[in-house]
């Protein structure tokens, strides 16, 4: 568990006062890409089909503008219509310019002249497993530890790594 003391599951299902006191206690905030789609069931990024601008979020410019955040997760990363490349459309949707993120697994973006590191973590998704044996931060982890085809303990290495440490 990434964040041990911290009721956010209760018999394996989330619950929203939990995971709101545990957002508002860390001043977190989650949001998705995709503000509406057509598509009525999915269960991978590519399944969503084309996602165009007017798809995105419409509320994201605000927040990030008006807001001060320091820090963008990315929970995925790869594909047409993973968080980072969605992110990316809407950034050049939005401000018409390129958003030059990259680097992995960390970079930098900016945005009114304020500077906001991005992160990118795995995808928690057991669909994104399939993907895992290929990267090359799967192979380097697993060959140091001594653990193939632990792509649970993987992501987990990865979250500790690269969320942040909590600290009231």
């Amino acid at each position: 568990m990434i964040y041990p003391g911290n009721k956010l599951y209760t018999n394996g299902c989330p619950e929203e006062e939990d995971i709101t006191k545990f957002l508002d206690s860390y001043s977190f905030s989650i949001t998705d890409m995709v503000y509406k789609t057509d598509v009525k069931k999915f269960s991978t990024d590519k399944e969503l089909g084309n996602i165009s601008p007017k798809d995105l979020n419409p509320f994201l410019k605000v927040w990030l503008e008006k807001s001060d955040v320091e820090k963008i997760y990315f929970t995925s990363f790869s594909g047409e219509n993973s968080a980072k490349s969605l992110f990316k459309k809407w950034f050049r949707s939005t401000y018409g310019r390129v958003c030059r993120i990259s680097a992995f697994p960390l970079n930098k973006i900016e945005i009114n002249s304020r500077t906001i590191e991005t992160v990118d973590l795995y995808s928690p998704s057991p669909t994104a497993r399939r993907g895992l044996p290929h990267s090359q931060a799967y192979k380097n982890w697993s060959k140091k530890y001594k653990r193939p085809e632990d792509y649970d303990g993987f992501r987990l290495y990865w979250y500790e790594k690269y969320l942040p440490k909590l600290t009231k």
